[in-house]
């Protein structure tokens, strides 16, 4: 198993799943999945290419939906 595939693990196991269910359901989420060049990320985490990925992430990021979604998603992981 691998890294992610265990984060994901862990995620779905969390106290906190509903409430990740419910974020990434979002429209904030919703929006910048759209925005994601699907194929090309794949590409970049199979390849490890870690600075397309950090591209596609702070452009995210820099939107408002991006910020909002960060903030909730930061707020949910204070214990």
């Amino acid at each position: 198993m691998n890294d992610l595939e265990q984060l994901a693990k862990e995620l779905r196991n969390s106290p906190k799943a509903t409430e990740l269910a419910q974020i990434a359901a979002s429209r904030d989420a919703k929006k910048l999945e759209r925005m994601i060049d699907g194929a090309a990320l794949e590409q970049a985490m199979k390849s490890g290419d870690t600075a397309a990925l950090r591209k596609t992430i702070s452009s995210l990021l820099a939107t408002g939906e991006g910020k909002r979604l960060a903030q909730d998603l930061q707020k949910l992981m204070k214990p």
